[in-house]
């Protein structure tokens, strides 16, 4: 992963523990988080699907609007 990752329990300096994997990872903003996504499904070859809305703001890109992304 391309993340801070370490294993066991921890959750001090942003870090949240996933219980059914035994590590925890430090909080990521979301395009880290989803080049996160995506290496770990070319790696075990899994399709991810994720459901993105954007914030009713006029700054936003697609403001109020939603999509959903895959990627094989």
């Amino acid at each position: 992963m391309i993340a801070n990752v370490s294993p066991g329990r921890h959750i001090t300096n942003g870090f949240r523990y996933v219980p059914s994997a035994g590590f925890s990872f430090q909080g990521l903003e979301a395009n880290r988080a989803c080049k996160n996504v995506m290496a770990l499904a070319e790696k075990f070859g899994v399709k991810v699907e994720v459901d993105v809305k954007w914030q009713e703001n006029e700054d936003a890109a697609f403001p109020n609007q939603s999509t959903k992304l895959v990627f094989p």
